[in-house]
């Protein structure tokens, strides 16, 4: 019996879409996503551009669209699969392949880039399981990002060197200056990449687990990991966040810094959040900073974090002691979701206090952490423009800000202490 069998099984209707049969070598397989993409040839020259890897590396295109699609995105994907058979056809060498899924006609309901990346993971899933070989590793990325050379060589050395690895998430850069897009996109794009930065540094600095970037063009996972975590959701918007925060508490969820991915940061009205809607909000707002969590309801959250090893073991009495002491934010949210009895239950499943540690985290995750913070903004802070925020953060953490700088030089200050790991490293 093979390392997916029982996961392949449970995906109803699931059947092989690719005929091809995997190289025997095979230890990547790259999933892209694609409904009315007309830059995908540009994503598939820079993986193509990239160095050659001691596996052989699979690319699946997904090409999907819903059944009331717009026709000019319906057209668009026929026209995008016609350029990529052509492409593909002075595009080929061994250790390197190209593939694709066509898929059209889904129920509306269904429709998105959840499904689309579950349908490619999914096979990617099917190819490994046919070779048995659970250490497979497959690769999110979008059919309008880009990476740098190094891309695959450093995603199968960090699996290769860390062999306990369920996943991880990649570095990423959008472009913040250019002529594909008007000035006011890249503006924007300063704006919500300095919030994603400044958000999971908040959130790190209070001592959450799991705090890591969620980009869909920007992670990896293990082929027994995914399916033992039962794959990737269909969700239309936010698949990568939901599926992540199932990878990251398994305990062996890193970052890739070594090399980069280059989003799109183009506006779009396709999802509810992300980067498209983010950058189009931006430009809606005349350019208005974009909003972000007070650095005060990371402060509560901290405090609480700071005691969870205490909650092992005590009773109603001293959990509502210690509810006292914590800041009014956060202890009125706790109240309100049953902190005591919820406490209890993950002490009556508790036999040490790393097992009470995990069980709470596990609890208390990226989701009721985004609750918190937005109930603590409906009735106690105000939200501030991400700038402001950032220049906080650092100053918080021991970090000169000099005078006057602008915020692309403040996302460039975020830049260079991610990449060397030394924000709060």
């Amino acid at each position: 019996m093979n390392f997916a069998d029982h996961y392949l099984a449970r995906q109803k209707g699931f059947l092989p879409a690719i005929a091809e049969p995997p190289e025997n070598d095979l230890g990547i397989i790259v999933v892209i996503p694609c409904f009315n993409e007309p830059d995908l040839i540009r994503s598939l020259e820079s993986l193509w551009k990239c160095s050659d890897t001691a596996c052989s590396v699979e690319v699946i295109v997904v090409f999907n669209s819903a059944r009331n699609a717009p026709q000019n995105g319906i057209a668009q994907n026929r026209k995008s699969l016609n350029t990529f058979e052509a492409w593909k056809r002075s595009h080929s060498k061994p250790g390197r392949m190209f593939l694709h899924i066509w898929k059209e006609d889904i129920n509306d309901r269904d429709a998105g880039a959840g499904l689309a990346r579950k349908m490619g993971m999914d096979e990617a899933i099917s190819r490994f399981n046919r070779l048995n070989r659970a250490e497979g590793i497959v690769v999110s990325f979008d059919a309008d990002a880009v990476c740098d050379a190094n891309y695959l060589a450093e995603i199968e050395k960090h699996y290769r060197n860390h062999p306990e690895t369920d996943g991880t998430t990649l570095y990423f850069e959008h472009p913040t200056s250019g002529n594909d897009f008007p000035p006011e996109v890249y503006q924007g794009i300063i704006q919500y990449e300095l919030y994603l930065r400044y958000y999971k540094e908040a959130l790190r600095s209070t001592g959450f687990p799991f705090a890591f970037h969620t980009v869909g063009s920007c992670f990896t996972v293990k082929a027994d990991s995914y399916a033992r975590q039962g794959g990737m959701n269909k969700k239309q918007a936010g698949e990568d966040f939901y599926f992540i925060q199932k990878l990251a508490p398994l305990g062996h969820f890193h970052e890739i810094r070594s090399t980069r991915v280059i989003p799109s940061p183009r506006p779009s009205d396709r999802v509810l959040f992300g980067t498209g809607p983010a950058v189009r909000k931006f430009i809606d707002s005349s350019g208005e900073g974009l909003p972000a969590y007070s650095l005060l309801s990371f402060h509560s959250l901290r405090k609480l974090f700071d005691q969870v090893n205490r909650f092992y073991r005590i009773g109603e009495k001293e959990i509502g002691a210690s509810l006292t002491t914590l800041h009014e934010p956060i202890r009125i949210f706790l109240e309100k979701i049953d902190f005591p009895g919820r406490i209890n239950e993950i002490n009556w499943n508790s036999g040490s206090v790393e097992s009470f540690r995990k069980r709470f985290f596990r609890w208390f995750n990226a989701f009721m952490v985004i609750k918190y913070l937005n109930f603590s903004h409906e009735r106690f802070f105000e939200k501030v423009p991400v700038f402001e925020a950032s220049i906080e953060l650092l100053s918080e953490l021991g970090m000169t800000v000099p005078a006057g700088i602008t915020p692309a030089q403040l996302l460039e200050v975020f830049r260079e202490k991610e990449k060397e790991g030394r924000i709060m490293d």
